[in-house]
């Protein structure tokens, strides 16, 4: 697999792979095959989503390296409908992945809170944990908090389509 580098403007150090080769790649196959068929029961189901809705497609699927010291800013995924981070490699200091709030706050009206929560608050973060799938809306701006440990957190990332 080709590794390169990518814009600075996205990832403050650390490597993303190019978009892998999904068709006749059997590893790709299997680690699609391990989740897939969950996909219609989670956003028919769970998300309320159309259920004409069931043709869902992986359109591209990569790979981030955060070694040390490095972390992904502030993004979102356009032209998808949901986006997903597999946590391959990842431990408690290697950091969080965190979601902000999509109402654009010059234009919208907030009242102040007493207490924050996940309902309330600007932004939420998760704590990575490894051998599991994150599914959320590609419209989300996220950001991959700063590695703070010695070890790479490796990470295999997709969007998808349903149709």
């Amino acid at each position: 697999m080709m590794i390169q580098k990518v814009q600075k403007n996205l990832m403050q150090g650390g490597w993303h792979s190019a978009d892998f080769i999904m068709q006749d790649n059997p590893p790709i196959q299997n680690f699609i095959s391990s989740f897939k068929n969950l996909l219609p029961d989670i956003f028919i189901n769970q998300m309320g989503i159309d259920p004409r809705l069931k043709n869902i497609k992986i359109i591209n699927m990569w790979s981030v390296i955060n070694s040390k010291n490095t972390f992904n800013t502030k993004h979102n995924h356009p032209n998808c409908y949901f986006s997903a981070a597999y946590y391959v490699k990842t431990n408690e200091k290697s950091g969080h992945i965190k979601f902000f709030e999509p109402k654009e706050v010059k234009t919208m009206y907030s009242p102040t809170f007493s207490k924050l929560d996940e309902f309330s608050t600007n932004a939420v973060r998760i704590k990575p944990e490894e051998g599991k799938l994150l599914l959320f809306p590609s419209y989300l701006y996220h950001a991959v908090e700063e590695n703070l440990t010695n070890e790479d957190r490796i990470v295999i990332s997709f969007n998808l389509d349903i149709k």
